[in-house]
């Protein structure tokens, strides 16, 4: 599940999994915002037995991303949902 934006590698793993996740959502439906809950019920298989730390994976993704100045963001809009902004085509 590695991730590249314009031949730059970003992420890996979980993360890379979310965002792959986001963004087939965003371009097989036009969506762009997205609760946590619905990725939870997706990539729940994923994500480590132990503990559940979706947010803490979606902090990190955008935080790398950020770090990358990729032009792919992830906003947070309120408690459980997520909004994918991008700056240009995809």
């Amino acid at each position: 599940d590695s991730i590249f934006v314009d031949g730059n590698y970003i992420v890996k793993g979980v993360a890379g999994a979310l965002l792959r996740l986001m963004l087939e959502w965003h371009l097989g439906e036009g969506r762009s915002e997205f609760t946590n809950r619905e990725m939870r019920l997706v990539a729940g298989a994923r994500m480590p037995e132990i503990k559940d730390n979706l947010e803490t994976r979606l902090l990190l993704l955008r935080r790398r991303l950020e770090e990358k100045q990729a032009p792919i963001k992830i906003v947070r809009i309120g408690r459980g949902r997520v909004r994918l902004e991008t700056e240009g085509p995809l």
